[in-house]
């Protein structure tokens, strides 16, 4: 798929999903109960999320999936798709007898379908909020707590360490960095804004983030952007190869911003870097190190 489109169909699936901060009612969410007495970990478990499919994997237990959503990229494609952003297959919900069911929570109940389809073949039912770092971070353990033998297992651990870890603020990277606009487009621009948990991660890491006011996700005209004129600008194209990066920066280099004149334009392509997971954990990091890289404002 073209790299330009795959962003797009990206953004569109996680505002419907409402993976996007202020796209859901987060006081319908819905967070994981304890296990039953004496039920063991999920055995077969159908994950109807492309980011708790992220968080299942990096958790060491991804064999586990035996349905997956139609936007999952972390599971193998020979898993069935059981759904996605248009509603739930129930035939190979069926055909693949899960006794775990994941979804996220949203203003929308659970399907009534879903709910009388559980109760009689014993699926269990857990949705949990994505919409902020503290919800990812929340939902390390409470899908660890579903699916490890004995929870916290070292790995839930080890992620929640690195998670929090990737998010500390370093004193020397804001002085790099300057005023920091994250965009998924760049003609036009597509700007990543106050409320979305990129934005929520270049605040947590102590940057000077820009706009200072908007939407999760705003489309700006050319001359909005050059009127912000950050000092670097993260480019976030899942998946795009070199010479289709440096296509997409063109419309860039006529703008005659600050970013571009020193050479304070940051790439991220790592293919999950647009969902909210524990791939955020590799975001923040590349992030980091892409910064220091960075000359000094003033140098």
């Amino acid at each position: 798929m073209n790299v330009r489109r795959r962003v797009r169909v990206m953004l569109a699936v996680l505002l419907s999903l409402g993976a996007l901060p202020g796209c859901r009612d987060a006081s319908q969410a819905e967070s994981a109960p304890d296990k039953p007495n004496g039920a063991g970990p999920a055995q077969r478990i159908a994950v109807l999320s492309p980011a708790m499919a992220i968080i299942i994997r990096d958790l060491g237990q991804g064999d586990r999936i035996v349905a997956r959503h139609g936007w999952d990229m972390a599971t193998d494609v020979e898993i069935p798709v059981a759904g996605d952003q248009r509603g739930i297959d129930y035939e190979v919900l069926l055909g693949t007898g899960p006794d775990l069911i994941l979804l996220e929570s949203g203003a929308e109940p659970v399907p009534s379908r879903l709910r009388e389809l559980a109760n009689r073949n014993e699926w269990r039912i857990v949705r949990l909020p994505m919409l902020t770092l503290a919800d990812i971070r929340s939902a390390v353990l409470e899908l660890d707590q579903l699916t490890a033998p004995a929870a916290p297992s070292a790995r839930a651990l080890e992620l929640v360490e690195a998670f929090d870890e990737s998010l500390r603020p370093q004193p020397g990277v804001p002085s790099h960095a300057g005023r920091v606009v994250m965009i998924v487009s760049a003609d036009p621009p597509g700007v990543l804004g106050p409320g979305s948990f990129h934005y929520e991660i270049g605040h947590a890491m102590g940057l000077d983030m820009e706009p200072l006011d908007g939407a999760p996700f705003i489309n700006m005209s050319a001359e909005e952007l050059r009127a912000l004129n950050p000092d670097t600008v993260v480019f976030i194209v899942p998946g795009a190869a070199d010479e289709q990066s440096s296509t997409m920066l063109e419309p860039l280099a006529s703008l005659g911003m600050r970013a571009v004149e020193r050479g304070g334009i940051i790439l991220v392509t790592d293919a999950e870097s647009l969902t909210p997971s524990t791939a955020m954990i590799r975001f923040a990091q590349d992030l980091r190190s892409q910064f220091e890289a960075l000359p000094v404002l003033g140098d």
